[in-house]
């Protein structure tokens, strides 16, 4: 699936910095990507601090907001939620776009 690049990585830098910035145990941080109905869901999960220590006008929230704006306009969508374990859940959806296997594939 077609993905921009580098949007994923402010979302896990901030899971480090926010999440685990206080903790001294084990951190983990999962990616997982599912198509559901023609969208491309990814769900970025630590087990970190949750939301309390979440800045919703950061400056990486923020880039990553406006990135997906200007890529797909109104058709996609940046959420944070609270996770079952304590940690925070950052989910990107898009429209699902498969790659071209024959295109070579060049990041933006």
């Amino acid at each position: 699936a077609e993905v921009p690049s580098l949007i994923l990585q402010p979302l896990v830098e901030n899971a480090l910095k926010h999440g685990f910035s206080n903790n001294t145990g084990n951190g983990n941080i999962s990616i997982s990507v599912k198509i559901i109905n023609d969208r491309l869901v990814i769900h970025i999960t630590d087990n970190g601090e949750g939301l309390k220590n979440v800045n919703e006008k950061g400056l990486g929230l923020q880039n990553t907001r406006k990135r997906l704006s200007q890529i797909y306009g109104s058709d996609a969508r940046l959420a944070l939620e609270s996770s079952e374990n304590g940690g925070c859940i950052s989910i990107v959806e898009l429209p699902y776009k498969k790659i071209n296997e024959t295109e070579p594939v060049y990041a933006n």
